[in-house]
């Protein structure tokens, strides 16, 4: 991490300016590494395509705000802390009408509003953030294209909320709203007073690699979304009664159709690779509001374990072209594996087991036997791979057999600290 941001610091002195920020600084220097800034206001007030900015140690009390500053391809403007010194900017950090730029290495508090804030940018990137303790959400991507929100680490944002007495439009902890083509991977997003991650009214995102637990009402949210990938991510809830809804914990997945002016129905969501533990349900679409059901939408391959509800919960809508294939129902003390069977939704080959069998949706391929898990109700991704002899990795589960185990579903795109931790469920 550190070299590619000492390449990113080299490209960008060979093209422009680089300016520094230290708290031994005074504002009416020339923002040279002898003469740096006090602020990072100061800072960012004349940056052109091609120049960037060093932060050196220090806690900077600012609100600051980047507004119009425009890189290229070629010359982006890059925004770093200094080597690994830790910089704080207490107060909070806006970019209004950006583009190629990238912003990495700071914690990010106490914002009166959202910790990390974009609006109208384009080829922007957001990366290896501490955001915490803000009153709205933690970083939010409004009316954007082209971003990529990477690494970053999200807790104990959307204070509004704390109280939890919020019937609706709470915020998201991390959320893209109105945009086209954003990655958001490797986010560790937890113990929010809002929603964790969201997609809503946006087009072609992609949510892969996230460890997301503990948030309020539901942890993944794709509302209003189309052509999404969510893929790989270790999704779970706790009995951490602080970030319960109703007294019951957070949905893992939800898809839905809140109404908007301008509406973008669900469709095209690719929903692959994700471990999801104990939470109200591991898959959900509510036909609430707008409605208007699932379309051309893919579950496949999902671990969904001992959810306090129904691991599945699809309610009726005029659902077409969606499948659930290859995916692991792990219930818990006999409760339902599904709430909901409607028209339109097609199961196949997955694998059922500890639930009511009442309530498995049937289809050709399907496995209903222990499936011999490593360690079933651990805390880490890796508990949940099937053991050499599970009946998982027999040929009669088709084509699950070629599916990857749990840990390398999650893993393959995990930030370091996920793939090595072992998370507690309380």
């Amino acid at each position: 991490m550190r070299w590619a941001l000492l390449t990113l610091l080299v490209c960008a002195s060979a093209r422009g300016a680089i300016v520094h920020v230290a708290k031994s600084g005074n504002d009416a220097n020339r923002g040279t590494s002898d003469k740096p800034f006090l602020t990072i206001t100061r800072a960012v007030r004349d940056l052109k395509a091609g120049d960037g900015v060093l932060v050196h140690a220090g806690t900077y009390a600012e609100t600051v705000t980047i507004w119009r500053k425009k890189g290229t391809q070629k010359a982006p403007i890059d925004i770093h802390r200094f080597a690994n010194d830790a910089v704080i900017i207490d107060g909070g950090l806006t970019l209004n009408e950006v583009e190629w730029m990238s912003l990495s290495g700071f914690e990010v508090r106490n914002s009166r509003s959202r910790g990390i804030m974009l609006w109208h940018a384009r080829h922007t990137s957001i990366r290896w953030m501490n955001v915490h303790d803000t009153f709205l959400g933690g970083i939010l991507a409004s009316d954007s294209s082209d971003i990529r929100i990477e690494g970053n680490t999200i807790r104990n944002t959307a204070l509004q909320n704390r109280a939890r007495t919020a019937t609706q439009d709470w915020p998201q902890a991390l959320a893209a709203g109105g945009c086209e083509r954003v990655i958001i991977r490797d986010n560790h997003v937890f113990e929010n007073y809002g929603e964790g991650i969201d997609a809503v009214r946006s087009n072609h995102v992609t949510i892969a690699g996230n460890t997301v637990h503990a948030n309020y009402s539901v942890n993944i949210y794709l509302d209003n979304a189309r052509d999404v990938v969510v893929d790989g991510n270790f999704v779970f809830s706790t009995h951490d009664t602080r970030f319960h809804r109703d007294d019951r914990p957070a949905h893992g997945i939800v898809a839905a159709n809140e109404r908007y002016t301008q509406p973008n129905p669900l469709r095209f969501l690719t929903i692959t690779n994700n471990v999801v533990l104990w939470c109200r349900s591991g898959f959900a679409y509510g036909n609430y509001q707008a409605g208007g059901g699932l379309h051309a939408t893919t579950i496949a391959n999902n671990t969904f374990y001992a959810s306090t509800e129904a691991l599945m919960q699809i309610e009726d809508g005029a659902h077409d072209t969606t499948k659930i294939v290859n995916n692991l129902f792990y219930a818990s003390g006999g409760r339902a594996y599904t709430k909901g069977i409607p028209r339109g939704i097609a199961f196949r080959a997955n694998a059922w087991f500890g639930g009511d069998a009442k309530t498995i949706a049937s289809g050709a391929g399907d496995v209903r036997a222990d499936p011999r898990l490593v360690n079933a109700g651990g805390g880490r991704a890796a508990d949940y791979d099937p053991r050499p002899d599970s009946p998982l990795v027999a040929p009669k589960i088709g084509a699950r057999s070629a599916v990857r185990s749990a840990s390398a579903r999650t893993a393959s795109t995990a930030s370091p600290r996920r793939a090595g931790a072992r998370l507690r469920r309380a």
